[in-house]
Formats: structure tokens, sequence, C-alpha cells
């Protein structure tokens, strides 16, 4: 297997390109690997904080905005792809709020008719209750009356 920084080499020894290209690839090579590990540093930050999805994203859109200031040839190409990826999980991200307050409001609805039907029952309940009352003080007025 080849590594990308033996890649790059051989690209521009292949195209008798001059030392300036091994420094460049050699100094980006270094950039990115510092980088890599700033993304570990960050990510095991965020995990350990026991932050969400939103703070991951944050992190590697930061990073990815470096590359696009640090590497002016791959701009154009880089800033599409942005574009394209940053609209898709802005669509992600709504369609899951949209999702989470309809979930709160079927929950909402749920909690409503169960709470009448609960009343219902209540209702119900109540209407038994003073039932039997007005039976029992009608047996208790007769009791009165043969008493008397």
């Amino acid at each position: 297997a080849i590594s990308t920084t033996e890649l790059w080499i051989e690209i521009c020894t292949s195209t008798n390109l001059n030392y300036t290209c091994l420094h460049i690839m050699y100094e980006d090579k270094a950039w990115v690997d510092t980088k890599l590990d700033e993304l570990d540093r960050k990510l095991n930050e965020v995990v350990s904080s026991l932050c969400g999805e939103e703070q991951r994203y944050n992190i590697f859109k930061l990073a990815f905005d470096e590359v696009l200031e640090r590497l002016p040839a791959g701009r154009p190409l880089l800033s599409q792809i942005k574009i394209e990826y940053e609209s898709v999980i802005d669509a992600i991200v709504q369609k899951k709020r949209n999702a989470t307050r309809f979930e709160q409001n079927q929950l909402t609805r749920f909690t409503e008719e169960g709470t009448i039907r609960n009343y219902q029952h209540y209702i119900s309940e109540i209407e038994f209750k003073l039932t039997q009352a007005r039976e029992e003080c009608l047996r208790i007025q007769n009791e009165l009356e043969i008493m008397r």
C-alpha cells in the first residue's frame, strides 16, 4: 500500500516537478496530521462531555472550512461539495425537528384523548354513585315515613 505522501512524491517525480512540490506535499501532510490530531482531541472532548451530534457536525464543519482555506486549488470543488453536504444536513436536521414536533403533538393528543376517556369514566362512576345515593336517600325517606 502506498501512503498519500509517497503517492504525491511519485506524482511530483513523474511530472518532473522540483523540490518545491515535495516540500508543499510534506508540509500539507504535516498540516493534515496536525488537523487529524486536533479532530481526535475535539471529538474525544465531545464524547466525554456527552454532547450531541450537532457539536460533532460543527467540529467537522470548522475543519472543512480550514481545509478550504489551506488548499486554494481545490476550493471551487470543495466549496460546491460543502454547499451540497450542508443543504442535505440542514434538510435532515429540519426533518428531525419536524418529526420531534410531530411526536410531541401525537403524545399530547394521546394524552388528551386518554384524559378525556379518564374524565368520561370518572363521570360515569360519579353518575353511578349519585344514582346509588339517590336510591339510598329514597329508601331512608321511605323508612322514615313508615316510622312516623
